[in-house]
């Protein structure tokens, strides 16, 4: 299953059938990535930057983002 959150700077996706739990992303910005909130994913707890630094951490691919023009 495949979703997409956005605000007015980036857009990110998340795949589930790729993600593998390594829990980096909920580990690097638990205010951002947090499972247990719905929706899961807050893209205003953090600065844009923060955001695209942790994505880059997903070993599995399942996170990924593009930069809002």
């Amino acid at each position: 299953m495949k979703r997409v959150y956005r605000n007015k700077d980036i857009t990110v996706y998340w795949d589930s059938d790729k993600c593998i739990h390594s829990t980096y992303c909920m580990l690097l910005l638990p205010d951002v990535f947090n499972p247990r909130k719905r929706p899961w994913v807050n893209l205003q707890a953090a600065s844009t930057d923060e955001i695209k630094k942790t994505i880059d951490t997903c070993p599995s691919g399942a996170l990924a983002y593009k930069v809002n023009k």
